[in-house]
């Protein structure tokens, strides 16, 4: 699968928007590729895997003789738990996603048509990079997997609790009927978290951006042009697209933090203290919050900055020319401008932004060497 091909309008923004749709759309007349990335990543089958793999690296852990044993069950129950809101996101309200997403295509596709020339070519330079994006992230994903498989092939722990008790039932042994088992069915659920996670991950990042250069766009406008009841409807839809977007998306963001900061800190501290002897899974992963923590950040204060730039786009426009129609329209994008809404937020997490990042990482690498003196 090319993921850089546009489905319409190659190059362009509303393109990219399109592409999204189809590749999250269940419709059966949605490439083949497409289903069958839709059927991995989120169905009612994929949730059922993932709950018997956490529980199943959950009672594994805690029948560890310590705690170190226990590690690398604990967090693959983590990070399980961390994509499981996200599997049943897309398997049960995928239409509210791709109702929001509609409504973010027509947008930008009004826009690309009534706007300069520069504007345009940054939107279609946006397009490029978020198809990049997406194949970076699709490629993390695929590794994450790799690593997390080839652990949990070298390891004995599938299932250890599960089979004695089925000795105890049975009266002989089925271990390696019931390792092979659980490598299958872990497999199939670690594929699902992961396609889940990261499909989830570049999906927020579009939409940020994407509702990012909307709001430059309409700035400019406004700035060097007379306000129009076309820019303010077209305003008044990013608006409306961006509240869904982030509605959306408030449940699921605390437990992406798990696998953004929970799980990157857990496996630096195994990285730094083990070293020679770490597991794959904890190199995959120690990266995580460089890799998607900080772009979600990156991602919040763009919108936040955005939002607020059309209030001064608004203010630096020509109002000595325009009527008072006008300038009362003015006024409005002004105050629309304002306000603490259409920002990448969670409950429970608040607003990630830069201040919330710095924050973060600071509190990361304390937390990073008080585990490092607790274990050593």
């Amino acid at each position: 699968m090319n993921l850089g091909k546009m489905a319409a309008d190659k190059g362009k923004l509303a393109g990219r928007m399109r592409w999204w749709h189809q590749f999250l759309s269940p419709d059966r007349r949605s490439h083949i590729l497409h289903r069958v990335l839709r059927h991995l990543r989120g169905t009612k089958v994929s949730v059922a895997l993932s709950l018997v793999a956490l529980f199943t690296t959950l009672g594994d852990a805690l029948l560890s003789e310590s705690l170190a044993e226990a590690q690398f069950g604990l967090r693959y129950a983590q990070a399980v738990l961390a994509t499981l809101p996200l599997q049943w996101l897309f398997a049960g309200r995928v239409d509210v996603l791709l109702d929001n997403l509609q409504r973010l295509e027509e947008v930008t596709a009004r826009v690309e048509r009534i706007a300069g020339h520069e504007t345009k070519e940054r939107l279609d330079r946006l397009a490029r990079w978020d198809a990049h994006r997406t194949q970076l992230y699709l490629v993390c994903s695929t590794l994450v997997q790799l690593t997390v498989l080839y652990d949990l092939a070298m390891s004995e722990w599938k299932g250890r609790w599960l089979a004695d008790a089925a000795a105890t039932l049975l009266g002989f042994r089925v271990d390696v009927w019931l390792s092979r088992t659980f490598l299958f069915m872990l497999g199939c659920a670690t594929y699902a978290c992961c396609l889940a996670y990261y499909t989830m991950l570049s999906f927020i990042l579009t939409q940020s951006s994407t509702t990012m250069e909307l709001h430059v766009a309409i700035g400019q406008a406004v700035q060097t042009g007379p306000c129009s009841r076309r820019w303010a409807l077209l305003q008044g839809s990013v608006f409306e697209a961006a509240l869904g977007a982030e509605a959306d998306i408030a449940y699921v963001l605390p437990f992406m933090m798990f696998g953004a900061i929970i799980m990157p800190l857990l496996s630096t501290v195994e990285v730094l203290l083990k070293r020679e002897d770490v597991d794959w899974f904890a190199l995959a992963l120690a990266p995580a919050i460089f890799t998607e923590f900080i772009p979600l950040c990156e991602a919040g204060d763009g919108l936040a900055e955005a939002r607020l730039g059309i209030t001064t786009c608004a203010y630096h426009g020509p109002w000595l020319s325009e009527h008072t129609v006008q300038r009362r329209m003015r006024l409005c994008f002004m105050q629309a401008g304002e306000g603490r809404a259409l920002r990448l937020r969670g409950q429970g997490i608040g607003t990630l932004n830069r201040f919330a990042c710095k924050e973060t990482i600071r509190s990361w690498f304390s937390f990073v060497q008080i585990l490092i003196n607790i274990q050593a």
